[in-house]
């Protein structure tokens, strides 16, 4: 199963910040390329890739791209006509521009100058393989002989899960919506189905360093015995590097939530702190390293605090299709005790390890 923070999407929403504000052609084939455009001339446009070097396209192979942070191209016309130029032009803040070649070709900006929003759509299946939630072994404090196993605790768990994931990239916002569902087979009492979370992520950009974060995430995970965890976070992100192969992101916040989960604080509004991290690296144009880091933490009841991690890599075999391997861990200190009837009576222990590892494996679907 896969952590909340995952899809954070979010997560993923901090990547995506990092790329709005390049250059992008796109081209009739479908490739999209994500750098600079450093010249046209003689029918061609120059550009230098994030990752692969300086390329250059026939222009008649392109079907629209992006200039900078606030312009979007539309596509070239069949027998484009124009004024003779070299390099690109931009009206008052950015929000017109004509880029025209020596051969007369024309790439006009749309109307008023407005961005046309990019949507990426994504369906991925996968396995995961989930280390106990609860102690198995003998239980701290219980006559000899009580085990986790021996109660029904959660032990090991095996599962299959999908993730279906939509994002609208625009000039200056990010919305992405991340939505998880596990069928998970755990020892010793078998099927285990409900466990099911949803992330929809919000980023506004301030300027090229700075932006905006709005994050909600409700979550549903009964091989940890949380019937439901509802968190909002607000935060500032900063970009620390932001270079072509390098992004590294950090978002400190606010963060409410209201959980229900077996402690004493179930279905209490909880305000605290928060502090997401993503770190990224690309390979290659079709490989890439994540990391990613999640910490947040009450501020009156300062005990209660989860620590989520994530390492992965992610590689493309074509446009459409991807594969993903990642290690998530886990650290809730604010799992409560567990209560089940024993003996003619309801017993309640404390025998939750309280962290947790799962590794998963996927394929990528982009349509």
């Amino acid at each position: 199963m896969k952590s909340v923070s995952l899809r954070l999407g979010a997560a993923l929403f901090l990547l995506s910040s990092g790329l709005l504000f390049a250059d992008v052609v796109r081209l009739k084939n479908g490739d999209t390329f994500t750098g600079k455009i450093t010249g046209r001339a003689n029918g061609t446009v120059t550009f230098k890739g994030d990752l692969f070097g300086e390329i250059t396209f026939s222009e008649s192979d392109v079907a629209d791209y992006k200039v900078g942070e606030n312009l979007t191209v539309a596509a070239l016309a069949a027998n484009p006509t124009g004024p003779a130029a070299g390099g690109a032009t931009a009206g008052a803040g950015g929000s017109s521009s004509t880029v025209s070649s020596g051969a007369g070709s024309n790439f006009q900006a749309q109307a008023a100058g407005q961005p046309a929003a990019k949507w990426v759509r994504s369906i991925t299946f996968g396995g995961t393989y989930v280390s106990p939630t609860f102690i198995q072994g003998q239980i701290p404090g219980t006559p000899p002989g009580t085990t986790g196993a021996g109660l029904g605790l959660t032990g090991r768990v095996l599962g299959v899960q999908a993730k279906a994931s939509l994002m609208r990239l625009a000039a200056n916002d990010i919305h992405s919506l991340d939505l998880n569902y596990a069928y998970t087979d755990y020892e010793p009492n078998g099927t285990q189905t409900d466990n099911y979370s949803g992330v929809f992520a919000w980023n506004h950009k301030i300027n090229d360093r700075y932006y905006t974060v709005s994050r909600s995430s409700y979550s549903v995970d009964q091989v940890k015995n949380i019937d439901y965890s509802a968190v909002q976070m607000f935060g500032v992100g900063y970009k620390l590097i932001d270079s072509v192969q390098t992004k590294l992101d950090i978002v400190p916040g606010l963060v409410a939530q209201q959980e229900v989960k077996g402690n004493a604080y179930d279905g209490d509004l909880l305000i605290g702190a928060g502090f997401l991290e993503n770190f990224v690296y690309y390979f290659s144009e079709s490989a890439m390293f994540e990391q990613r880091m999640l910490y947040r933490q009450a501020f009156k009841e300062n005990d209660l605090y989860v620590f989520d991690a994530y390492v992965g890599f992610k590689g493309q075999l074509t446009p459409q299709l991807g594969l993903s391997v990642g290690v998530t861990y886990i650290y809730d200190n604010s799992l409560g005790p567990v209560t089940f009837p024993f003996g003619g009576t309801t017993v309640t222990i404390q025998a939750q390890e309280k962290d947790q590892l799962t590794f998963t494996s996927g394929i990528e679907f982009k349509f």
